[in-house]
């Protein structure tokens, strides 16, 4: 009679733990989805600025710094983001850095095309700066779906009897993404 309370028990605590990793795995998954979503987001938008820059460079000045400037971020964020998911887990600051100044120039960038008389009459450029807006208004639902997502999982992993069994099983805390307020305000 004990053996069987023993495996009833035994039984219990083995459903449980499977319960509880089944849980934490699928929501692991769904911040994975978000993340890739948001890493693809990130890339339009790298090439949403590069293109403007391309554009900008003919047509301002030729010491002007804006270009440059923006042909930098966006270097600087693809070899941030060449790490892929495992910047999910590093929550490196160097990223989300790089991502902030890169959007605040890109808005400063096309709020110019949008000021400058001569500037907003080219098509293309106009067009390019719409693109740009798109994208980085993209970009940014895709970070907060990240970080809803995110939320969940950090919820499921701060409970106190999955505490003991989420960080022995590999489940660990994730960054949140920086957000924007308004991609159309400079």
């Amino acid at each position: 009679m004990e053996w069987l309370i023993s495996a009833g028990l035994l039984v219990a605590v083995a459903a449980w733990v499977a319960g509880v990793c089944h849980r934490l795995q699928v929501l692991r998954t769904e911040v994975r989805g978000a993340w890739a979503d948001w890493l693809a987001d990130t890339r339009r938008r790298n090439e949403s600025v590069e293109a403007l820059a391309e554009s900008v460079s003919v047509r301002l000045p030729s010491g002007e710094m804006l270009p440059r400037t923006l042909r930098r971020l966006v270097t600087d964020s693809e070899r941030s983001l060449r790490g892929g998911e495992e910047l999910l887990w590093a929550a490196e600051e160097e990223t989300t850095t790089t991502e902030g100044e890169l959007r605040r120039a890109a808005c400063l960038a096309a709020h110019r095309v949008e000021e400058t008389d001569s500037l907003r009459e080219d098509k293309r450029l106009c067009a390019l700066c719409e693109q740009l807006l798109h994208t980085l208004e993209r970009q940014e639902q895709s970070a907060r779906r990240f970080n809803l997502a995110a939320e969940s999982y950090h919820a499921a992993l701060q409970e106190p009897p999955v505490q003991l069994l989420a960080s022995s099983l590999g489940f660990l805390q994730v960054a949140v993404l920086p957000l924007m307020q308004n991609a159309r305000e400079p």
